[in-house]
């Protein structure tokens, strides 16, 4: 009796591992399967965002259309002078008219150390603040503030390459979707 006991018992034992490894065995596939969804999410986000960048270059996305305006500053300085201020009144009612899209203001400043005296950190604070001193004029003057996006890029993109290259400036962009509807 003792080794039919000790039978019973030992294929009680083993019923239980097999228990436990069915229960560690589900808890990894969930875990897999969580993985590879996650995945699979990634790769479609992916995908997609690829899928609009193919829809942009066919005139079906977002299109940048560039002005030739370029708002120059004088070196340092946030200032908006009157033919700046002449030059985007100018292309404010065009601005005001873009319903779908951004309009994307880009700052950008010289190369070079700022002047001690300069209350701006960098270059790159200097550009941001150029690009801000226009989205905000933009704004105030009435294009709609859901619309403009402001980039600074510091002196990272050289306009000029002369013995004195500057690049104090602010460019334009408008993007939208549909630059060709069919």
């Amino acid at each position: 009796m003792n080794k039919a006991r000790l039978k019973n018992e030992a294929r009680i034992h083993a019923k239980k591992n097999v228990e436990l490894w069915i229960y560690s065995f589900a808890d990894m596939y969930m875990i897999l399967s969580v993985f590879f969804i996650a995945l699979s999410v990634i790769y479609a986000a992916k995908v997609k965002e690829k899928h609009m960048q193919s829809l942009a270059s066919a005139g079906r996305g977002l299109a940048s259309v560039s002005s030739e305006l370029q708002l120059e500053f004088a070196s340092g300085s946030i200032d908006l002078d009157a033919k700046t201020l002449e030059d985007m009144s100018l292309l404010l009612p065009a601005l005001k008219q873009v319903k779908d899209g951004f309009i994307e203001v880009e700052g950008y400043a010289d190369g070079g150390p700022l002047k001690k005296s300069s209350p701006y950190s960098s270059n790159l604070d200097l550009s941001n603040r150029r690009a801000v001193r226009v989205a905000e004029w933009l704004i105030k003057n009435g294009v709609s503030p859901r619309r403009v996006r402001t980039f600074s890029y510091g002196d990272s993109h050289i306009w000029s390459k002369g013995e004195t290259p500057t690049n104090r400036r602010v460019l334009i962009k408008v993007a939208t979707y549909g630059a060709a509807h069919e």
